[in-house]
Order: structure tokens, then C-alpha cells, then sequence
């Protein structure tokens, strides 16, 4: 019997073309994400605007997405070699775009959220001093068999494309039928992609940038994304920045009226600092019985189911890096600081999850240690992470302690939203 000889050498990784698909599904929990993240490609671009449009025969069933921005575009040489390459290190060479914002998406998960939405991408995308155009087509289908992703062709010219300067997407073959609860999600979702709460930090952080949602089939949804009215419109505020040192200084306000100022007061322990670095808040707040809600539905010319509707949606704590949401941190039902919990200990002072609109503000300068994780959905959980959510509840106790002064005791012990409530006709 012959002994095979030991062998060695050397050899090259070569990655099967389905893995562009299954990398899709893992960074891209769903339909809306992905076109947030499309959206997010567009911002980086310092477009100004960004519209998204659901095209087809029936209203009620669309056949292609069409994503439009007027961005910087992309000559030929950008394409083959940043575009067609995901994970590129272009982006990390310089973490701002040429008109000065922050780079949001810094994967290259754009194109795996195309190959999420649709069968196949037509793109389109010209500088405004160019004469040509760049256009390209993608069969995410081809990505599918056994071949090795360094066998798959992909066709490309340039071109005339007119006046059009900017980038165009056509998702073409949707992969899946869309919903009224998806386009309402995805409404909720672009709504809270940029930070709702004004502010000169956000002002600085994000600006002339708006998306713009073309749904033929439910026109209610048809319009600049913007969050609704009811949440410019809390009963308590608490807004200001808890530095390096755990030192908070804010204001809280009820009613729209300052009713107390905060300046330099320590917090957490005598020598505590918070690892997670400095951070900005605003917390909004109401009441959802029906004395607390009663006003508010005279004035917005709102019933009380949807008041609470509105409210269920667009509850949570939201984290916003730089100005752009973090996800899934804030979205309904996500109560990641277990506030219902800390609220059952103390109904009478603790604020629920439900009860609040708040927002987290960091920035990678000051906050380099949270991170994203590798599927951008959420951050790493390690230490400085923990103490982001301790400082965080630190923070709120002010506003609450404020609220519970504010609130006559009889209301306090009785049932914050009962369970059966009269038809608002």
C-alpha cells in the first residue's frame, strides 16, 4: 500500500457568487432598512433632496422602486473602483463627503440592500460636469447559481443622460408585495432616520437634506417625510448635555415653559464619569390618561386612540450618531433601557417606555468607543454601551422628579390609561 505524500503550498479564497445574496439577508433585517440605507448613500453623496418613488401598472402593487437624488454622481472611474467594490476603503480615507457631512454609510451596504429589494438594479449616475453619464446593470439573479462571484459579468456603458446629473436606482422584479403597514413602517422609519428635535447641534449635524416619498397607491403617505405634528408638541421637556465629567446642565420645561434650569449639577457618584463620553438629550414626555391627552386633542383636532396610536409608534429612546438615527434603538416595541419594568417598581414617579420621545445624541469624535455592529443594527454591547444606558437613566430622573412635583397626588395612584375608553366619534 502507497502512502500518500504530505503537501503544502499556497492557494487564494474564492467566494461563491451567492454570497452577495447571503450577505443580504444577514445585514438586512427587511424592506425598509434597506431603503433606508439607499437613503443614506444618497446623503452622503451632499444630495440635497432624495426621492423615493414605487412605480408599476397597479397602484396597489408595484413592479420597480425608483430612488432618485441630486447628489455629487459618479464618473466611470468611481464605479469600477469604489462602487463595484464593496467594502472599499475610499470612505475611510476621509470621514467626511466633499461638501463637509459626515459619512454614514461606511460598508458598502448599499448594494446588498439593492440585492434585498429587487431582482435586478438599473443605475444611472452623471456629474454635473461631465458630458457623459455612467449606467450599469446589475442581475442580482446571476449572483444566485454556483459560479464564483469573480465569474460574474456585469455590463456597463457611458452615455448622454441629458440635464440629469446626480444617481439614479431602478429596483426592478420587488422581491417581495408591499403592505400598507410597510409603507407605513417605512414612513416611520425615514421620518426618524435624521433627528426630529431641532437644535443648533443638530442644525451644524444635518441640513438641507430632504426625502421625498411617491407612493401612488396610498397617497397618505405621499409627501416630504416628517414626523407627525403631535410630537412637536410634549407636555414635558427636558433638554441639555451631560459632559466628560458627569456634569448636567439643561432646562426642563412644562407646558412649553421653563420651570426650572439646570446648571453644572454632578451626577452618579461623587468621582463617577461616564465611560461612554459625553452626550446630548432631549426628552419629550405626556400623560396618556385622559387629562394629560384631552388638551392635546382640542388643539391638533386629534381623538384619543390616536393620540396613543401616534404615540406607540414613535415612543422609545432613539440614539442618533452624528445626527443620523442609530437602529433599532427606539423603534416600537424596542424598550432597551427597560423602562416599563423601572416604571412598574414606581408608577407614581418613573416615566414608561411609552410615555416618552427621547433622543441620545453622540458623535464618533466623542464617542469612539460605541460602535456599530457588522449588520449596523444597533451597537457593540460592551462596557462603555452599558454606561450610556446608566447615565442615560440618570438623566431622566431629573425630568421625572420634575414631573411628579408638577402632578396632583390623586392622579398619581390612579390608572395612567385605562383599559376601555369611549368611541371618539
Amino acid at each position: 500500500m502507497n502512502a500518500k505524500a504530505p503537501r503544502s503550498g499556497s492557494t487564494r479564497m474564492r467566494p461563491r457568487a451567492r454570497l452577495i445574496g447571503l450577505i443580504g439577508e444577514e445585514l438586512i433585517s427587511d424592506e425598509p432598512v434597506a431603503l433606508v440605507e439607499l437613503v443614506k448613500n444618497s446623503y452622503d453623496a451632499d444630495a440635497t433632496i432624495v426621492e423615493v418613488r414605487f412605480e408599476g401598472k397597479d397602484p396597489n402593487s408595484p413592479e420597480r422602486i425608483v430612488v432618485t437624488d441630486n447628489g455629487l454622481g459618479m464618473d466611470l472611474d468611481t464605479v469600477l473602483n469604489a462602487w463595484f467594490e464593496p467594502g472599499t476603503s475610499t470612505k475611510r480615507k476621509a470621514d467626511r463627503s466633499p461638501g463637509g457631512r459626515l459619512y454614514q454609510g461606511a460598508k458598502g451596504i448599499g448594494r446588498f440592500a439593492a440585492a434585498r429589494l429587487a431582482r435586478s438594479l438599473f443605475l444611472e449616475s452623471r456629474r454635473p460636469s461631465d458630458e457623459y453619464g455612467v449606467v450599469v446593470l446589475l442581475d442580482w439573479g446571476a449572483f444566485g447559481d454556483e459560479g464564483y462571484l469573480d465569474e460574474i459579468s456585469i455590463d456597463y456603458e457611458e452615455r448622454p443622460l441629458g440635464s440629469f446629473s446626480g444617481t439614479r436606482l431602478i429596483l426592478e422584479g420587488l422581491r417581495k408585495e408591499w403592505t400598507e403597514d410597510d409603507y407605513e413602517q417605512l414612513y416611520d422609519r425615514l421620518s426618524r432616520m435624521i433627528s426630529p428635535f431641532a437644535g443648533e447641534t443638530n442644525a451644524r449635524e444635518v441640513s438641507d437634506f430632504k426625502v421625498v416619498l411617491d407612493i401612488p397607491g396610498f397617497p397618505d403617505f405621499s409627501r416630504d417625510v416628517s414626523p407627525p405634528e403631535l410630537i412637536t408638541q410634549p407636555k414635558y421637556v427636558l433638554k441639555g448635555s451631560l459632559n466628560s465629567q458627569g456634569i448636567f446642565s439643561g432646562e426642563i420645561l412644562y407646558n412649553d415653559e421653563t420651570i426650572k434650569v439646570i446648571r453644572d449639577e454632578k451626577l452618579g457618584g461623587k468621582d463617577a464619569t461616564p465611560l461612554c463620553g459625553p452626550f446630548d438629550v432631549e426628552i419629550r414626555a405626556w400623560d396618556r390618561d385622559r387629562d394629560g391627552l384631552e388638551p392635546i386633542s382640542a388643539r391638533l383636532h386629534l381623538g384619543l386612540q390616536e393620540i396613543r396610536r401616534t404615540l406607540d409608534r414613535y415612543c422609545g429612546v432613539s440614539i442618533y450618531r452624528d445626527g443620523f438615527r442609530v437602529y433599532p434603538y427606539g423603534q416600537s416595541g424596542n424598550d432597551w433601557l427597560k423602562l416599563d419594568n423601572r416604571s412598574r417598581q414606581n408608577p407614581p414617579r418613573r416615566l414608561a417606555n411609552n410615555q416618552i420621545v427621547a433622543a441620545i445624541r453622540v458623535s464618533r469624535s466623542n464617542n469612539p468607543e460605541l460602535k456599530d455592529r457588522s449588520n449596523r443594527e444597533g451597537m457593540i454591547l460592551n462596557a462603555e454601551h452599558k454606561e450610556l444606558e446608566e447615565w442615560f437613566v440618570e438623566v431622566l430622573s431629573q425630568l421625572e422628579d420634575a414631573r411628579y412635583n408638577l402632578r396632583p397626588r390623586w392622579s398619581s395612584t390612579s390608572n395612567p390609561e385605562p383599559l376601555f375608553e369611549p368611541f371618539d366619534l
